[in-house]
């Protein structure tokens, strides 16, 4: 066992059986052999306490009498989430800031903006991050920027650069108005920077706190764009991890919402590998464990504890009997439940509630069933799709409401027939199991033979189909024809629908209609697949069906 394990060990026992002052002097003497400062001591103090807390549901040490301090903030440590931004034990000289940087390498004494005649106008803000520098600036003499350039002492910190990097890779990929947008990173003598989007506002924390402004309707705007934002994340398979007031902005000018921060952020592209996560006050229980199983779930919890604190002020589920909203205070009080499985499973779901509850007339139980109905397979047709638009109107049932219920059916669908082609392939599997076991090698090759003989053919039918663009059986039109001389569209390229086309959401190709393209329109190539197609067309991307594009207009 080491010296620092000993340690943690040493500190676990005191935490069980109370904590003394000889103890903690103990405790003190003991860290500074093995080089631990009483900053982090407190901090493997203060974990050993949450630990305790969980398990047992009752501490032995005393917590701050402030109900809104939430959990307790664990030190900066590999393979940790978790970042301190103002720890009042952190050293104040430069030996012990080095103490800080993994590699044992000299810091530099200055960092500044990119020295790139890029940008014009470079001023360096008060309001900095926890492992970065921040810059306000002009690109290109235009547009106003916000720079970000990580901090001296953790430049050669291989946790902090990669951190760094895979803030900008998620946020880069990200195209919503809720979140703010990043431009495009560089790297100069000074280190690697990347600039963004320049937000005109103040944070939810300070529009909380500083303004106290908590007035309902407010709120609900705010809440149902972050809603919007997260949905539009979670689609993407992007979850934040760190959500919390001071990661999300409000414009100066109606009060919109814009999402920063994702140097937390999971996402199915990006390699993660962190023990922890997220801002301890507003972290769900998960993200203390095992931060790579989180899911949207885990920012629902985060989102409950920030509609408590703009009401109350206080980050803390127990002040949920103050809050003068009933309809908020059920939203929160389930977007915080321990267990995730308790918690509402999609952003849909609460939209749907709060829209529910407002003052637009509540969906027809005949309404919800057709939905439900044409919703069955995953998908909703152009035809159904129009039915459904009518029946709404007539209905006088609030648009937003409408297409979350839509939305939250169609994704259940998928998710069932997701489990169905699951639970096939397994029967499958024992079927194919139980033939080894059967006797008669001669029988048993014939039964293999047989379903491999039809397993070609239906193959080989279904790949006609999808690479001509019509039935073996049947006559290919003309546009057939001419897509399946040329079956390969170039990236860049502008190709043309040779009939009315569907477009479908990136996030699944057999997931919801986006839009309808009419024939003979030109679309932009993203890539090519192998029936299926990227395209952009009108500022929106998706797939379309390969057998419905062509390099020529039809006539």
């Amino acid at each position: 066992m080491t010296d620092f394990e000993q340690l943690k060990q040493q500190i676990e026992q005191y935490v069980r059986t109370g904590m003394t002052e000889s103890k903690r002097q103990q405790l003190i003497s003991q860290a500074g052999r093995i080089g631990i400062n009483p900053g982090q001591l407190v901090m493997l103090i203060k974990n050993a306490e949450l630990e305790l807390k969980f398990a047992t549901g009752v501490s032995n040490t005393d917590y701050p009498t402030d109900l809104g301090s939430g959990f307790m903030m664990e030190p900066e440590s590999p393979g940790s989430g978790f970042i301190v931004e103002n720890d009042p034990y952190a050293p104040k000289d430069s030996e012990g800031t080095q103490a800080l940087v993994a590699e044992d390498a000299p810091a530099p004494a200055l960092t500044s903006a990119p020295d790139s005649s890029e940008f014009t106008e470079i001023k360096k803000l008060d309001d900095q991050g926890a492992m970065s520098d921040v810059y306000s600036a002009l690109h290109l003499g235009r547009r106003k920027v916000i720079i970000k350039r990580i901090k001296p002492q953790y430049r050669y910190n291989s946790q902090y650069i990669d951190l760094f990097y895979k803030e900008f890779d998620t946020g880069y990929s990200l195209e919503n108005p809720g979140v703010v947008h990043f431009y495009g990173k560089g790297e100069d003598a000074e280190g690697p920077y990347y600039y963004m989007e320049y937000v005109d506002g103040r944070t939810l924390h300070d529009f909380i706190h500083v303004e106290q402004n908590t007035k309902e309707d407010v709120i609900n705007k705010i809440v149902l764009q972050l809603l919007d934002a997260l949905k539009y994340m979670h689609q993407k398979q992007v979850f934040h991890r760190d959500l919390k007031p001071e990661n999300i902005m409000l414009t100066y000018k109606g009060n919109n919402v814009k999402i920063i921060d994702f140097g937390l952020a999971a996402a199915d592209s990006l390699v993660d590998n962190l023990a922890k996560a997220g801002t301890p006050k507003y972290a769900a229980p998960e993200l203390m464990n095992r931060a790579t199983d989180a899911d949207q779930r885990s920012d629902i919890y985060a989102l409950g504890i920030i509609i408590i604190e703009m009401f109350t002020r206080h980050p803390d589920r127990r002040y949920l009997s103050q809050m003068q909203s009933e309809k908020f205070r059920q939203v929160a009080d389930k977007c915080t439940m321990l267990n995730p499985n308790d918690r509402y499973q999609s952003c849909d779901e609460i939209l749907r509630v709060l829209l529910a509850s407002g003052n637009s007339n509540p969906m027809p139980p005949w309404l919800e069933a057709k939905i439900k109905e044409y919703a069955a397979d995953g998908v909703i047709t152009r035809n159904e799709r129009a039915v459904l638009d009518k029946e709404i109107a007539k209905a006088g049932v609030d648009r937003d409401l409408a297409e979350a219920i839509i939305s939250d059916e169609i994704e259940k669908a998928i998710s069932r027939k997701r489990k169905e082609e699951l639970d096939r392939r397994n029967r499958m599997s024992q079927t194919s199991t139980k033939l080894e076991d059967e006797g008669g090698g001669g029988r048993k090759f014939v039964k293999i033979l047989i379903l491999l003989i039809v397993l070609a053919a239906v193959g080989t039918v279904l790949y006609m189909y999808y690479d001509k663009g019509h039935w073996p059986w049947e006559q290919p039109t003309t546009s057939q024809q001419g897509n399946s001389n040329d079956n390969y569209f170039a990236p860049g390229q502008i190709v043309y629908t040779t009939t009315n086309v569907n477009l479908r959401m990136l996030a699944d190709k057999d997931s919801k209609l986006l839009m309808t393209v009419a024939k003979n329109k030109p679309v932009e190539v993203v890539s090519d697949g192998y029936f299926w197609v990227e395209v952009r067309v009108d500022n929106k991307r998706g797939y379309m069906a390969k057998q419905y594009l062509s390099h020529t207009q039809t006539k």
